[in-house]
């Protein structure tokens, strides 16, 4: 078993996985996504923030 300090770690280590993030809202809409998706989404946002300016704080 593997410790990570923060969930980011975990989801860079393991991105290359088959591990998904399940969303449920109600009994009939639920999708999944790989932790890979989950990253790149992440970093897309993390771009966007960095363009316009934001920073870590």
């Amino acid at each position: 078993m593997s410790n990570f300090s923060t969930l980011s770690e975990m989801l860079l280590a393991r991105r290359s996985s088959d591990h998904r993030v399940h969303f449920i809202d109600g009994d009939d809409d639920h999708r999944s996504i790989t932790f890979a998706e989950l990253v790149e989404g992440a970093l897309a946002c993390l771009k966007s923030f960095q363009e316009r300016g934001f920073s870590a704080g």
